[in-house]
């Protein structure tokens, strides 16, 4: 994650601003958690800091694994 992807306090923006593969992330966790986007992507960086992983890390499991699901805490169907 580069610095242009944080806002001053550490907070990720760049799923929020840019279109892409972070964005879709951000979207999913909005539709998942009704959140809004700024909330969304803190809790998608809160979530890859917890999975030990780079967000973009983060985001290729929860866009392309088989364990999207999981990776969010919720059961798979």
């Amino acid at each position: 994650m580069s610095a242009a992807d944080t806002d001053p306090a550490g907070r990720l923006v760049a799923g929020v601003t840019r279109c892409g593969r972070r964005g879709r992330a951000v979207g999913i966790l909005m539709a998942l958690t009704g959140a809004s986007a700024a909330a969304a992507a803190t809790d998608l960086r809160r979530r890859a800091d917890r999975a030990g992983v780079e967000v973009d890390e983060f985001v290729g499991q929860l866009l392309d694994g088989p364990d999207t699901p999981r990776a969010l805490g919720r059961p798979a169907p």
